[in-house]
């Protein structure tokens, strides 16, 4: 296997600085909530969403791959015995069958991470899926594992913008996203450019992160978690799943189906649990270590180890701070996620569904132009031996 090279921090880091303003060791905020002051740093974070985005996956792709899954994401458990693994692959495998994708198609995968949920949508049939991601990393971490399963003709991975592809009109036969979009600055935005790159009559199928009904916007102590769950996930501006819905309609959408997933699980074993760190729920092999890795005392531990490492010149200040940050920065997301569940006002799985009409009509008619231009550019460039498209 190839040797992994730690992406460096940056001075300008823009993900980096949100987090070191507002990171704490401790595991809950009591901070005082200035709701004028959060609002304008929100809405200064959707001018920046690609940056901010951009910077998490460096620095998170690595603590997520070993720490939690090569599946980025989370999903309901619907028995006792069922393994992460096994709950997220379940998790995918509903989307896919939702989605009623079949033999031969062309699909896209809107945020791809690492590409482990493509790589399991092309062994279930035999389709081809090209997956979009922000990040350089994770396209050599794609293709890496997709060359190692022999997968590499059935699948491809290209480092773009998921609002502002390089891909013509009208490309995919579906196109799905598994808690990806929330990185989006404005959601009609993301669902309006995978409704071009849609053929007539094609499928999208999205898994949202979204603030439930349940999320009082002028309760401080809700308002701290979704802080906690933006600003330690790379996200710009969550919406609310009223929201979300409405976004997806103005997209354009024939919408038949739409769910919170999340509720599909046990009670007693919520997609949460894993982050409580409750090793009873999770007795067995690699998920009791998963479990038991995102106690608050080891988080502590870990941080300590790497700050000591750097210290002696075991590694370098460069892979230390690197190393700090991603810790940092997955303490806050994991403790934010796990409270927003808990208090039943967070879910990482509100899953819509809708085709392409034969008469779409792209809604945003400046986005247009600019999508035209922008597919022009990367047709005369093309894309770079690399993987890397070309973004103008």
């Amino acid at each position: 296997m190839a040797t992994v090279k730690l992406p460096a921090v940056r001075a300008d880091d823009a993900f980096g600085e949100q987090v070191r303003s507002h990171y704490t060791v401790e595991e809950n905020s009591n901070k005082p909530v200035d709701l004028v002051k959060l609002e304008e740093e929100r809405e200064k974070r959707k001018g920046k969403y690609s940056q901010i985005a951009h910077d998490y996956y460096e620095l998170a792709t690595l603590n997520l791959e070993f720490g939690w899954n090569r599946k980025f994401h989370f999903g309901p458990y619907l028995d006792k015995e069922q393994s992460i693994r096994e709950a997220l692959a379940a998790h995918d495998h509903y989307q896919f069958l939702t989605m009623g994708v079949k033999p031969g198609m062309r699909g896209l995968d809107a945020g791809c991470g690492i590409g482990e949920p493509a790589r399991d949508y092309v062994k279930w049939a035999d389709v081809h899926i090209t997956g979009v991601t922000i990040t350089q990393f994770q396209v050599d971490r794609a293709t890496q594992y997709a060359e190692e399963e022999g997968l590499s003709d059935k699948v491809d991975f290209v480092r773009a913008d998921f609002c502002q592809m390089p891909f013509p009109d009208n490309t995919f036969d579906f196109v799905y996203a598994q808690e990806a979009t929330v990185h989006a600055p404005e959601l009609r935005d993301v669902y309006t450019e995978i409704c071009r790159v849609l053929k007539p009559g094609g499928v999208f199928g999205v898994g949202e992160w979204c603030m439930t009904d349940k999320f009082d916007p002028k309760n401080e102590h809700h308002i701290d978690i979704r802080r906690r769950i933006e600003r330690g996930n790379g996200i710009a501006n969550m919406k609310t799943t009223a929201k979300a819905l409405e976004e997806f309609k103005f997209a354009g959408y024939e919408i038949y189906h739409v769910e919170d997933h999340a509720l599909k699980g046990l009670k007693e074993r919520p997609w949460w649990s894993p982050l409580d760190a409750n090793t009873k729920l999770f007795p067995t092999g690699k998920d009791w270590w998963t479990v038991y890795f995102l106690k608050p005392w080891v988080w502590r531990l870990a941080r300590a180890f790497t700050w000591t490492a750097g210290k002696v010149g075991y590694q370098s200040k460069v892979d230390t701070d690197t190393l700090l940050e991603a810790l940092n920065t997955q303490g806050q997301a994991v403790w934010g996620l796990r409270d927003g569940g808990k208090y039943e006002i967070f879910t990482p799985c509100y899953q819509m569904y809708g085709r392409k009409p034969e008469n779409w009509v792209h809604p945003q008619p400046e986005k247009a132009k600019e999508a035209a231009i922008r597919v022009a550019a990367a047709a005369a460039a093309k894309t770079t031996t690399n993987g890397e498209a070309a973004v103008v």
